[in-house]
């Protein structure tokens, strides 16, 4: 019998265990609830563009964020559902042992009480796990607007640090700051404003000496569209910071180092060019000054924090974020130059403020017309209509309101341009009633509603004002932005090192503080640097030596089918690694062009293609023999998009592109001319394979003259062609196939010939190039860097070989 008990206590040991694991994974994991009711739990996710990527047991799935409801910790609520599901699972596993076991010989026991053991041992398992109720929902506290902590080494969970997490980092580092005692109260709330965009504030206290201190710190998301797995934030805390979190726990404080460390190559080989990478001095300095401190240049001080921190390793938790180390930048001497750029074509203020400053212009069609054009004087009176037929209410409002004191006309036209401007009649406003206040608000609304047409109408009129105006202002900073851009390209060219992750959240603007933004004026007063150099890799001497493998992925916005294929497989399609390499930043680059210019992305559409590129990659077997048919589908796919969405968005942009001049640095100079020079003689040897290759006219001379003549002469002769052919059915077919084998290849030799225009432009002394030429340029020097001309052509269909035109229609008469 001692056996048989021995034996059940086992089992029930087992259960117990089982329990807990299961308890321990469940809350490890990710949640992801699709909007179905499907539940995932993942190890690990992250997003990228419009996909949501998630991975288990070192596989990697991905969803698109369409069909998410949520991403978060685990809820007992999803665990009671898991437990519901696995239940008859582990009852029968349970039971099937005790069975086999009660069948050993030595052992003779009532089969009932097998049924029994399995109760209980089951309802031991459940207690462990629904034990873990409060524990899971403590987890979910966090993000409650008041949030207690009472040490500053965190606990032992090593979950990936959200926004609160550092925020609750912070406000432990302000209780450290003001020397309150480790276990004194704190607490946290978000302060929400209007203004502070896709950032939050919060205010911190702290309870020290009986009373609440209390200070501000303001965190948001730092390239959300990023492709990387390491998360950033930036973080305004007495500095201002960028807080980079290891998409993997990093525990070992060597290996934190080491990761701080493998960057420093890559510093130190772009220098003087500046570069921010993270450094341990960033945080410490803030809580404790080491002597001598002032006198000490940052790189050694960098290295006695380092020293320091061996020496007292207790200090080393606060670098830590749930039990992870994190890496810190200090950006205080800088500027986001993607706050730059929102900032240079915010126009939502200033729409307000010039609706709201100019009342009487609803009433004056002249001051109207000489401000905003006579074209818009349709408009004008539709918006006057408007007014009229509210001031006309509001008069009618007026007998039951209980005002008694005239309300002028300019009172009533200032009431309108507010609702105008999207803005509502306060009732402090000239010590108004609330009662009538609400029913003003809401006839204004109704009648804005009514009116709805007319109103947008109005408003588009004013914000294309206000865009126009804005844009002529800041046409010179656009511009020098621009060409600090440039200079950064051919920076890194030089250098031989490609970022790959480029992008207006990894770039900062270097200028005097005091003089900001009066600087930005001159591309010569300011210069761009580089925040982190985590995805970057040195290419050079790639012919000689291994290039290192850097971490795959990248921003969809501003990222090529390249930054998602290793290495060997790159230069086994490309032959070139290096060159693969550096023109990932030329897209990068690019692609910022536009949105200085604009404000807006250039490929928007395009990067939604990443999921069906990802996909193919994923499912292809790309550690068997290269794969240069997967290689070629993906490229083939993304610039298929990517040169139809070029081509539009650049078309409607036409007049503003056209508009702002880019001064070419001479480093720049040097790089464009180098590429163009040899895409030319690519572009030159594409017409003649073209012209060589078709069966349409296969005499000599008609040959030679097709690649002698201009653009101009081959179209020329195209229209006289389809002028002589004959409309029969037989004809017509293979006129048509002519027509578009002349049509492509004027395609050729228009691009042939704009390739030697720019190269005597870049001749000048001071080569200047609008961002419409300078953005086509770029364009086509990278598609023909990542799109091989063996590949099927992504420019048009293929003339097959079997179509011909009779000889006896020459060229001779056109060209």
């Amino acid at each position: 019998m001692k056996k048989f008990f021995k034996i059940i206590l086992g089992l029930l040991i087992i259960l117990t265990i089982t329990g807990a694991v299961v308890l321990r994974d469940f809350k490890d994991k990710q949640i992801v609830i699709l909007k179905n009711g499907t539940t995932i739990t993942a190890e690990e996710t992250w997003e990228t563009g419009d996909t949501v990527f998630y991975e288990n047991n070192k596989e990697i799935y991905f969803l698109n964020k369409d069909e998410i409801e949520s991403i978060g910790k685990g809820h007992y609520r999803y665990l009671q559902r898991e437990i519901k599901n696995r239940f008859p699972f582990y009852v029968a596993s349970a039971k099937s042992k005790i069975k086999s076991l009660l069948q050993m010989p030595a052992i003779t026991v009532d089969p009932d009480l097998s049924s029994a053991i399995v109760a209980t041992a089951t309802a031991l398992f459940c207690i462990i796990i629904f034990a873990a109720k409060y524990l899971l929902e403590g987890n979910l506290k966090a993000g409650e607007n008041h949030n207690k902590e009472n040490t500053i080494p965190e606990d032992k969970k090593q979950d990936i640090p959200t926004r609160v997490d550092i925020v609750r980092f912070f406000l432990n580092l302000f209780r450290l700051q003001i020397g309150a005692a480790p276990d004194a109260p704190v607490e946290f709330t978000p302060l929400y404003s209007k203004s502070s965009g896709p950032n939050t504030i919060y205010k911190l206290r702290v309870k020290h000496h009986g009373d609440w201190v209390s200070r501000r710190m303001t965190i948001g998301p730092l390239g959300d569209e990023s492709g990387s797995k390491s998360k950033c934030y930036y973080v305004i805390f007495d500095v201002h910071l960028v807080v980079k979190i290891p998409a993997r726990p990093i525990v070992d404080f060597g290996t934190y180092i080491e990761s701080i460390k493998k960057e420093r190559h890559i510093v130190d080989k772009l220098a003087p060019k500046e570069c921010i990478i993270p450094k341990v001095g960033v945080i410490l300095s803030l809580i404790h000054t080491l002597p001598g401190n002032a006198e000490v240049a940052p790189e050694k001080l960098e290295e006695r924090y380092m020293t320091w921190l061996r020496e007292s390793p207790d200090y080393q938790a606060y670098l830590k974020i749930n039990n992870t180390f994190v890496f810190f930048m200090d950006l205080s001497k800088y500027y986001f130059l993607s706050h730059i750029i929102e900032n240079l074509h915010e126009s939502k203020k200033s729409l307000h403020a010039e609706i709201a400053t100019n009342p009487e212009i609803i009433k004056e069609t002249n001051t109207f017309k000489g401000r905003y054009g006579e074209e818009n004087d349709a408009i004008f009176l539709e918006i006057r209509e408007v007014f009229n037929q509210c001031e006309a209410e509001i008069r009618r409002l007026l007998p039951s309101s209980g005002i008694t004191t005239a309300i002028a006309p300019y009172q009533i036209q200032g009431w309108f341009v507010r609702h105008l401007a999207g803005q509502a009649v306060t009732a402090d406003e000239h010590s108004l009633p609330e009662q009538f206040v609400t029913e003003l608000n809401a006839l204004f609304q109704k009648l804005m509603q009514q009116n709805k047409k007319a109103v947008e109408a109005y408003r588009r009129t004013i914000k294309a004002y206000v865009d126009k105006t804005a844009f002529e202002q800041n046409k010179a900073p656009i511009g020098a932005i621009i060409t600090n851009l440039l200079e950064l390209l051919a920076w890194l060219r030089e250098k031989r090192v490609a970022l790959r992750d480029l992008k207006p959240d990894n770039l900062f603007v270097a200028g005097d503080p005091g003089k900001y933004p009066q600087f930005l004026w001159s591309a010569a007063e300011f210069s761009l640097g580089i925040i982190d150099v985590e995805t970057a890799v040195d290419f050079g001497n790639s012919k000689q030596k291994k290039v290192k493998q850097p971490l795959l992925g990248g921003t969809p916005y501003y990222a090529t089918p390249s930054h998602f294929i290793k290495n060997q497989w790159l230069r086994y399609a490309y032959k070139n690694l290096s060159q693969t390499l550096h023109f990932q930043d030329w897209h990068a680059i690019l692609v910022m062009i536009f949105r200085v210019a604009t404000g807006e992305l250039l490929f928007e559409q395009t990067a939604r293609v990443f999921g069906d590129v990802k996909t193919i990659l994923r499912n292809a077997n790309m550690n068997t023999p290269p794969q240069l048919k997967v290689i070629e589908e993906v490229n083939r796919i993304y610039w298929r998009s990517a040169r139809i969405e070029f081509r539009v968005k650049t078309g409607d942009k036409a007049p503003l592109l056209k508009s702002i001049e880019v001064v070419l640095p001479e480093a720049a100079r040097n790089m464009f001319e180098k590429v163009l020079k040899k895409n030319r003689k690519f572009t030159l040897d594409a017409i003649r394979e073209y012209v060589h290759s078709q069966r349409l006219f296969e005499s000599d001379r008609i040959c030679a003259q097709l690649l002698q003549s201009s653009s101009l002469k081959v179209g020329q002769f195209k229209n006289e062609l389809e002028k002589k052919v004959n409309v029969s059915k037989k004809n017509r077919a293979s006129g048509s196939k002519t027509s578009r084998f002349l049509d492509n290849l004027v395609v050729l030799k228009m691009q042939a010939e704009n390739q030697a225009q720019i190269l005597g432009l870049l001749a000048q002394p001071v080569p200047c190039m609008s961002a419409f030429d300078l953005l086509a340029l770029m364009f086509h020097c990278v598609l023909n860097a990542m799109y091989k001309r063996e590949w099927k052509t992504v420019y048009h269909e293929e003339v097959e070989a079997s179509d011909r035109q009779d000889d006896a229609v020459s060229l001779a008469t056109t060209i």
